[in-house]
């Protein structure tokens, strides 16, 4: 069902995604993160600003930091 929700429609802008099983917390499924993320890297870290904010986020504001956060990283690393 998330796919529907992701699909692009004129005037829609937002997406609420409600897990109301806690099937993400249980099962290795497939974050919002996940739909989005260039790859699995970002998308773990993504998913862990979303988390520790435990409020609403835009998306693809937090994909552009978790992606500068995972480059800082590797940098660091090398």
């Amino acid at each position: 069902m998330v796919g529907r929700g992701t699909r692009l429609y004129p005037g829609k802008t937002e997406l609420l995604l409600l897990d109301f099983v806690w099937h993400t917390e249980r099962h290795e499924l497939c974050h919002p993160a996940h739909l989005i993320a260039e790859n699995e890297e970002i998308a773990q870290a993504m998913t862990k600003q979303i988390e520790a904010a435990g409020v609403p986020l835009d998306l693809e504001a937090v994909e552009k930091q978790a992606g500068e956060d995972v480059i800082a990283q590797r940098d660091e690393a090398t």
